[in-house]
């Protein structure tokens, strides 16, 4: 059909040529410019109303008396109307026209869209029906016996020099004398005739086999050649594993005046007091609408429209091993099983070679994985993956080859391929999505069993796809995402930080300054961010790092389910059986108070609240990290991912399906296993991969023995003595992080300080009574004191505490002269290089130095009786906590050197 659409206006102009020669040669050559801009105007209409292929196509034929006229046209002007010795001079303009016109309209499809490409030509059509002014030929007046109006119409042209009255004076008489030239066999002999005809035809040949017209019509095949990929052919925003690849290299730019009209954009316009671009310049965000069947022109208007998904609806490793045949059989090296492979420091890699990591920094970093799938480049944590999972396959393949030396090249690659899979789902079912949604919810609604054999659930009248809920819900996600990546060494050393964003699409890093060993063991050390309603500002405003100026993640993802018709987030509570909210006022009912004030001052009824806006506050369920309406999406998912597919890995009922001694082994595969086996340098790591290891209460190698609740210690110093707990309590001290450095009290301190002693408290409200209690003055006071900014207005506390902070106490007091000096520094940003804010550091630092410069005996004076000698201060100075834990902790044989800092083993 591309082909059709792009060459039907050249066919159609082959029978009008004939039309055309007939016109001028009876009418004049005026007709032919009248004629041919009214066909343009008319098809340009049709191609600008088209919706389907069809549509086009009949507008290009149409067009097609238009292109024969302007090809007739571009030759009576050279020969009718320039003067002879000005015809270089048109030729060389007429060229430069066209080629302003191709950038023209090219510039327009990309930045704009394609509708834009006819409103621009209509645009000249009008301007060219100015030729209804014109004067007819001169040589077409003269030869039809019209002198008068002949010479009238050559000096109009040409001026009325004594050389151009000359030259019509001459051709008047050479009419009269009715000299014609007329084409007979004769005259085609002559070399005056064929040979700049020959010269014609090559040049034209050339032009066209140049690629002028054969990579318009084929650039999409083209596209999808180089990146193996149907999608990136295409401009939009298509259903897949990560739509990064797509959005990079080919998206619609929705940001410009009039981008708004573009049937394919739905812009984020940016308010001119936004908090992180008000002094940007940013006004907009660009974001482009899901490519659906009905913009192909694959389905009707009449249906709802249906996104595009490139990617299997199947768990299968798709990313790694292809999406469709011709990516399977490029990522297989064709013998042995094997999938095909490089080797890097002793370790196998992917082949290198696709165009797409447009982020690699050259001329260091030159890697690129071209497996089956070039989306196997997109996110850091995609790329490590689909890495450990490559190895995986090609040491099962060997492992099988060597276990059955008969088989051939095709069955121990699928062989291997079903147990690789197995792995992977098994990793996804029965060890990380306990850790999302809770392992008894799994169980109950049987995502996962309690059983040593085959589960046979496969229900054939369950279409395997992936819903849209789940694709839009699940990018709550994003709020665990940390912005910068920690990196390790093989014994739990600190080495350096990576921002996230920096590294998508530039996969040539990892083989870089062992950049792949040190993310490698940050993928099990380093935490998630925490789950809560935020996300890093790493990732939710630089999202595509030095690809994008600025994003907004949070607000594309909703605009994402607006634009897919997703019902509000109310609907979705109804659906899954859930209780409603009338009103806002009933969301507290499982939404934390500050964020129902969030979303009421967001939306104008509990009806519009989005879905994505809705899941993103619900309070987790217990045991899961998710609320309620995202546990029933992930869950009507996870039920249809496995029921329905017939060859899911714990089904006996197709050939080839495990037994159940190959199952149970299965059954033992976990992500520790994985990373251990493929993943670089990787000498030792914590059973249960996916939780960070809690170094509470420890033996001396580190290896974690309990919990204790803090609070139920307090006034229990026996419990010391008792089960070797201080001896655990004691390695704990170095080794367990402290909480993350918030305004938030962990409710086993704020709520349970006294423990059993005292049935509830209330921490932080008892710590700012104290402060009334003996009088302090209000914040605003202490950071005057402390020669800080004070705060004028709630507005001005924006420039020193986040938004969300300021929000509520905004909300707490009525006059900013009123804040509590507790609730303001608990509320401030770190100073660079600190944890706390300026004010409390003000505090401190005023008492550190009355501490020591009011002690007379302050270990590290002279001036009194019995002080210590510089040498014994030496000393002194060389002691530190690691070294008083070193001597006189329990069972310590090791510490690191600055105890204060983690040991960084998780």
């Amino acid at each position: 059909m591309t082909s059709w659409l792009c060459s039907s206006s050249g066919f159609s102009a082959i029978p009008c040529l004939f039309v055309i020669t007939y016109l001028s040669k009876h009418y004049g050559r005026k007709i032919i410019f009248i004629i041919g801009n009214i066909d343009l105007f008319i098809s340009l209409f049709i191609f600008y109303f088209s919706t389907t292929p069809i549509q086009i196509l009949i507008s290009h034929i149409t067009i097609g008396f238009g292109y024969a006229a302007c090809f007739s046209n571009n030759i009576l002007i050279v020969a009718e109307y320039v003067s002879p010795k000005y015809r270089g001079v048109f030729l060389a303009v007429k060229s430069t026209s066209v080629v302003s016109g191709v950038w023209a309209a090219n510039a327009i499809g990309t930045f704009l869209h394609w509708t834009y490409i006819p409103i621009f030509g209509l645009m000249l059509s009008f301007f060219a029906f100015t030729s209804i002014f014109w004067p007819e030929s001169p040589y077409w007046l003269a030869n039809k016996g019209r002198f008068d109006e002949a010479k009238t119409s050559y000096i109009w042209l040409n001026g009325d020099s004594d050389s151009v009255l000359k030259e019509i004076d001459n051709l008047i008489v050479s009419e009269k004398r009715n000299v014609n030239c007329k084409l007979n066999l004769n005259t085609i002999g002559k070399e005056e005739f064929y040979k700049p005809i020959l010269i014609s035809f090559l040049l034209m040949i050339q032009y066209h086999f140049s690629g002028k017209f054969i990579f318009s019509i084929y650039a999409l095949d083209i596209i999808k050649k180089i990146t193996n990929s149907e999608s990136t052919a295409y401009t939009g925003d298509i259903t897949s594993a990560h739509d990064t690849i797509n959005y990079i290299l080919v998206t619609t730019t929705c940001c410009f005046t009039g981008g708004d009209l573009n049937p394919t954009c739905m812009p984020i316009e940016v308010p001119s007091n936004d908090i992180h671009l008000r002094e940007s310049g940013i006004r907009c965000l660009n974001l482009t609408r899901a490519l659906t069947y009905q913009r192909l022109g694959c389905a009707p208007n009449s249906l709802p429209p249906e996104r595009i998904n490139t990617s299997p609806p199947l768990l299968d490793i798709s990313n790694m091993y292809g999406v469709n045949r011709i990516g399977v059989e490029q990522s297989r090296l064709g013998s042995d099983g094997l999938l095909r492979f490089e080797v890097d420091k002793g370790k196998e890699w992917p082949p290198s070679g696709a165009p797409i990591c447009l982020a690699n920094e050259l001329p260091q970093e030159t890697y690129c994985f071209n497996g089956g799938n070039p989306g196997l480049n997109a996110p850091l944590g995609i790329q490590l993956v689909g890495l450990w999972h490559f190895r995986s396959h090609n040491q099962i393949a060997r492992i099988l080859a060597q276990m059955n030396p008969c088989w051939g090249d095709e069955r121990l690659f699928l062989t291997a391929r079903d147990i690789n899979l197995a792995f992977y789902q098994h990793i996804i079912y029965y060890e990380l999505m306990p850790e999302v949604l809770g392992y008894e919810l799994l169980l109950k609604n049987k995502v996962i069993f309690d059983t040593y054999g085959h589960v046979d659930d496969y229900d054939d009248s369950l279409e395997p796809r992936v819903s849209i809920e789940y694709v839009i819900a699940t990018r709550w996600f994003h709020t665990l995402q940390e912005g910068r990546l920690q990196l390790f060494d093989s014994q739990g050393k600190f080495l350096n930080e990576l921002d996230m964003v920096d590294y998508t699409l530039r996969t040539g890093a990892l083989r870089v300054n062992n950049t792949v060993e040190g993310v490698t063991q940050g993928a099990f050390r380093q935490p998630c961010a925490d789950s809560d309603l935020f996300v890093d500002p790493e990732v939710g405003e630089r999202i595509l790092g030095p690809l994008q100026r600025a994003s907004d993640v949070s607000s594309s993802d909703i605009m994402k389910g607006r634009d897919v018709g997703l019902p509000s987030y109310n609907r979705y509570r109804q659906l899954c059986g859930l209780p409603v909210a009338n009103t806002f006022d009933d969301l507290y009912q499982w939404t934390p108070k500050d964020q129902v004030d969030v979303i009421s001052r967001s939306y104008q009824s509990i009806e519009d609240v989005d879905l994505l806006a809705g899941i993103m506050v619900e309070q987790p369920l217990p045991g899961a990290i998710v609320g309620p309406t995202l546990a029933c999406i992930m869950i009507d998912q996870l039920i249809r991912w496995r029921r329905s597919d017939r060859f899911w890995y714990e089904n006996s009922i197709h050939p080839g399906a495990f037994t159940q001694e190959q199952l149970y082994e299965i059954r033992k595969m976990t992500v520790a296993r994985l990373i251990c086996d493929h993943g670089d340098s990787v000498d030792s790591i914590q059973p249960y991969a996916f939780i960070l290891p809690n170094y509470r209460l420890f033996d001396n190698q580190g290896k974690l023995l309990n919990e204790l609740r803090m609070m139920d210690h307090t006034l229990r110093t026996g419990a010391l003595r008792n089960n070797d707990t201080m001896e655990g309590v004691t390695q704990g001290s170095f080794r367990q992080p402290c909480a993350d450095n918030d305004y938030l009290v962990d409710p086993e301190v704020g709520e349970r300080i006294l423990g059993p002693l005292q049935r509830a408290t209330d921490v932080t409200a008892s710590d700012i009574m104290k402060g009334r209690d003996v009088g302090l003055p209000s914040y605003n006071r202490y950071r005057q004191h402390c020669g800080l900014p004070v705060a004028r207005s709630f507005d001005d506390l924006y420039r020193w505490m986040p938004k969300d902070q300021v929000d509520v106490i905004s909300r707490s007091y009525e006059f900013v002269d009123d804040v509590d000096l507790m609730v303001g520094i608990l509320a401030e940003r770190a100073m660079p290089g600190a944890i706390m804010g300026p004010t409390l550091a003000c505090i401190m630092i005023d008492q550190l130095l009355r501490w020591r410069r009011s002690d007379r005996f302050w270990y590290e004076n002279s001036i009194h009786p019995g002080s210590f000698t510089p040498d014994q201060l030496y000393e002194i100075r060389k002691m530190t906590m690691a070294r008083m834990i070193c001597e006189h902790g329990d069972s310590v044989d090791s510490v690191q050197p600055y105890a204060f800092l983690l040991s960084n083993y998780g």
